[in-house]
C-alpha cells in the first residue's frame, strides 16, 4: 500500500516494476494489494513483473502475475532461463504479455543484434 501511495503521489507512473520474489531478499509480495492497484490503474501505466527467481520459490502463498495477462494488457511478466539452468552469462529470457502488448513490444526488438548463443 505504501509503494502505491508513493508512486501515485509523485505523478502517475508510466511503469511500475515489481520483482517477485524480490532479489536479493527473497521476500514475496502479496497479490491482494497489487490486484487492486492494477485494476484501478490507467491503461497507460505498465506493470513490469520480474519473476526471474520464481523457479526457486517453495511457498504456497506465492502467486504469479501470469494470472493478469489475459485481462490486463498493461501487465508484462519477464522471466529468465539463465538462473535455473546456470546460464547467467547468456542472459536468455522471455516476456509474457497480452497478444496486443507483444505486438507493440516487437517494434522495439533489435533485429540485427545476435547474442553469443545465436552465433
Amino acid at each position: 500500500a505504501r509503494m502505491r501511495e508513493h508512486a501515485e503521489g509523485s505523478r502517475r507512473p508510466s511503469i511500475v516494476y515489481f520483482c517477485n520474489p524480490n532479489n536479493p531478499t527473497g521476500t514475496i509480495t502479496e497479490s491482494r494489494g497489487i490486484d487492486a492497484w492494477i485494476a484501478d490503474a490507467p491503461e497507460t501505466t505498465t506493470f513490469l513483473m520480474d519473476e526471474a527467481y520464481f523457479d526457486y520459490v517453495d511457498n504456497a502463498s506465492y502467486w504469479s502475475a501470469l494470472k493478469w495477462i489475459d485481462t490486463h494488457p498493461n501487465v508484462v511478466v519477464v522471466r529468465t532461463f539463465s538462473k535455473i539452468f546456470a546460464m547467467a552469462g547468456l542472459r536468455v529470457g522471455y516476456a509474457v504479455a497480452h497478444p496486443d502488448t507483444i505486438v507493440r513490444l516487437t517494434e522495439y526488438v533489435a533485429k540485427n543484434s545476435p547474442n553469443v548463443l545465436a552465433t
